[in-house]
């Protein structure tokens, strides 16, 4: 049932969670143009092979976190919220997988050390995708702003 005396709309920790997945996409496209600097003499595989793979793993996450934005701010679907929760958990976490295993692969890493970077680095992504991951099932601003207008609609005139 819609929490009708609360807020709707984009607005609040709604807004910035947009907000933040659109500087995190921000963020990716300026990390693009610093990749011939980022890495230094650490070419194992030769810098163009680096640079390649880590500008696909930043273009796949870039577009993620456009589409996941563009769905929190464009779509007032009930489906939007499981789907952008879906993406908060995965779109990070297949960066991280796909990048430990890239690296692991380039620097020989052993299984076990492998694990390790990837629990290393996808804890703080863990952590963020279950706060907004709460925030999203909680929150009565995200249940008035994506739930269905027209069942509000049919229930009015049906009683």
């Amino acid at each position: 049932m819609p929490h009708q005396q609360s807020p709707a709309g984009m607005g609040g920790w709604l807004l910035l969670l947009g907000a933040s997945l659109l500087f995190a996409a921000a963020l990716g496209g300026w990390r693009l143009f610093d990749l011939p600097d980022a890495h230094g003499s650490i070419f194992i595989a030769g810098p163009v092979t680096l640079r390649v793979a880590e500008a696909a793993f930043t273009l796949v996450v870039i577009v993620l976190q456009l589409t996941l934005a563009w769905l929190l701010i464009r779509q007032r679907k009930p489906v939007t919220v499981p789907r952008v929760i879906a993406g908060l958990w995965l779109v990070p976490l297949i960066d991280v997988v796909l990048r430990s295993l890239f690296n692991g692969w380039l620097l020989g890493l052993a299984p076990a050390a492998l694990v390790r970077q990837i629990a290393a680095e996808g804890q703080w992504e863990v952590l963020m995708a279950a706060i907004w991951t709460i925030y999203l099932r909680r929150s009565k601003r995200v249940a008035n702003t994506y739930r269905r207008h027209d069942v509000d609609r049919l229930a009015a005139v049906f009683g």
